[in-house]
């Protein structure tokens, strides 16, 4: 795996795991916890499908 890692990012094998560029490669955190909350929204709102969307997306700008 470390030859396929060193191909697409060259000088990868000069950065750590925990190196801040490493972070910003993988992006995939942050629409994990948005996938996360996006089903239990879509249960929430079968009935008023319009009127729901707009309150979560307020909760996640508080958070």
């Amino acid at each position: 795996m470390n030859r396929r890692l060193v191909e697409q990012y060259p000088g990868i094998n000069a950065l750590s795991w925990e190196s801040p560029l490493l972070v910003k490669q993988a992006p995939k955190t942050r629409p994990a916890r948005r996938a996360r909350k996006q089903p239990q929204r879509a249960q929430k709102q079968p009935d008023k499908p319009q009127p729901e969307e707009p309150q979560p997306l307020e909760e996640e700008e508080e958070e």
